[in-house]
């Protein structure tokens, strides 16, 4: 896997954002609109299309052959592409913006021609796009939320390995192609939109950056045809069990999001997830903290259009309780503040924690505030498998804690303990978490900041 910087890592996230504006598309002054059938529609919509274009042919899709698309004609891919362009107060009237549907369906019919000798030559089949999804552990059930909405859960915790070495670009393309084509026939996924669920409990930023590196070399494909040319509606991403850097990078993001897409999305816990999708019936068992039915929505012979809530116009909002967020909110200054950390700062504080430590206090199972130090072992900081101790002096490995430093999932200021005072921070590991009281408020901020940064070098180092 390439090295990767934490301002590469800010930078990607950034392109990230604006591509999830592309998501809704635009509407134009210019634009045709017409009020009628969806039949009516279709016709308008191909007076647009330009004869003999090859992209317009639409090859990738094998139209009506073995695979995703048996049983398909063109119109089905037209009607698509018509319900994406819909506003939820268009629905009623009948209205299309036949423009806004046909500049998205050239993007779509430019993106399958241009990958199509790559990744499209031939039909995918189900068991392609299952390949994938158990991957990626991730579900799309065949149940609707209770505003109608269709619901993806995508479990990160629940991934064995993020080695890719088995695993084509190729084969990876086509069994994202075969669920993205399946959602382009589900008429849910145009008209009430989809809530994709993302849990990254118990997730190190080691674990990402392997991810990040399985997706690399076909990252720049999935953006385009995700966000930039398939009629697909979001209606929310809920990310569940955040750490530290995710919420930091969820704050920058939302810097270059449009204030529609930012309020889509959702950084919260499991629990308020499930209760605001109501319950973890809604969710497949086994993902996401679910227990609901997990067949697969897009198993041949399942018609995804019979979940299809004919007597609503539009997917109702499911209503978000007023929880206490303040734990939660991304905070985008925290990523700013890592960042602005000087390398000559950055070397002082290696050296510190490998020679004498950093003093802080920690509370005994007793109740009883004992001075320690925190420091990692060695002075070698180049070496992987590195481990942070907090014990009463440096060197003491068997001290109270010992942790490897890419299981470290989070490094947050927190409230003193009953009983306590003074100014404390907390480390949390997937099991653990280590709470330590740190002398004055502005040195207690600069240690989170410098850990932050600390271990987050010394993971994409590895």
């Amino acid at each position: 896997m390439a090295t990767i910087t934490q301002e590469q890592i800010k930078e990607s996230a950034i392109a990230e954002a604006k591509m999830m504006n592309n998501m809704d598309g635009q509407d134009e002054a210019s634009d045709v609109i017409m009020c009628g059938a969806i039949g009516d529609a279709v016709r308008c919509l191909k007076d647009l299309i330009p004869e003999g274009a090859p992209a317009m042919a639409l090859r990738g899709l094998h139209l009506g052959q073995m695979g995703v698309t048996e049983g398909k004609c063109v119109n089905d891919v037209y009607e698509s592409f018509l319900r994406w362009s819909q506003k939820p107060e268009d629905k009623a009237t009948g209205r299309f913006n036949i423009s806004k549907a046909f500049r998205r369906f050239e993007s779509f019919a430019t993106f399958q021609e241009k990958y199509y000798e790559a990744f499209f030559d031939t039909p995918v089949r189900h068991e392609e796009m299952v390949r994938i999804t158990e991957f990626l552990a991730m579900k799309v059930p065949n149940f609707n939320a209770p505003n109608g909405c269709a619901v993806w859960a995508w479990d990160l915790e629940k991934v064995k390995s993020w080695d890719r070495s088995g695993m084509s670009d190729r084969e990876f393309m086509r069994g994202f192609w075969y669920l993205m084509v399946a959602s382009m026939f589900d008429s849910v996924v145009q008209t009430q939109g989809v809530i994709i669920v993302q849990s990254l409990r118990n997730i190190g930023f080691g674990s990402m950056m392997s991810m990040q590196g399985a997706f690399k070399s076909v990252e720049a494909t999935m953006n385009e045809m995700f966000y930039g040319c398939m009629p697909f509606k979001m209606k929310e991403c809920v990310v569940v069990g955040s750490p530290w850097w995710v919420s930091a990078l969820i704050g920058v993001m939302r810097l270059f999001m449009s204030k529609k897409m930012s309020q889509r999305i959702k950084n919260v816990t499991q629990e308020q997830m499930l209760h605001h999708l109501g319950g973890p019936g809604m969710l497949p068992k086994g993902y996401c903290g679910g227990t609901g039915a997990a067949e697969d929505r897009y198993t041949p012979g399942n018609n995804p259009d019979a979940l299809l809530r004919t007597g609503k116009v539009e997917a109702s909002e499911l209503a978000w309780d007023e929880f206490e967020k303040s734990a939660l909110l991304a905070d985008a200054d925290s990523l700013g503040g890592m960042l602005s950390i000087s390398e000559e700062d950055m070397i002082a504080f290696r050296l510190q924690l490998s020679q004498s430590g950093v003093p802080v206090w920690k509370r005994s199972t007793a109740g009883k505030v004992q001075p320690r130090v925190l420091f990692v072992q060695g002075g070698d900081h180049s070496k992987a498998g590195r481990m942070i101790y907090c014990a009463d002096k440096v060197g003491k490995t068997n001290g109270d804690k010992s942790w490897p430093l890419s299981e470290i999932q989070d490094v947050k200021r927190m409230p003193a303990p009953a009983g306590c005072d003074g100014e404390w921070l907390q480390l949390a590991h997937a099991t653990r978490t280590l709470e330590l009281r740190v002398e004055g408020e502005e040195h207690c901020n600069n240690l989170v900041n410098r850990l932050r940064s600390y271990i987050l070098a010394e993971t994409l180092a590895q």
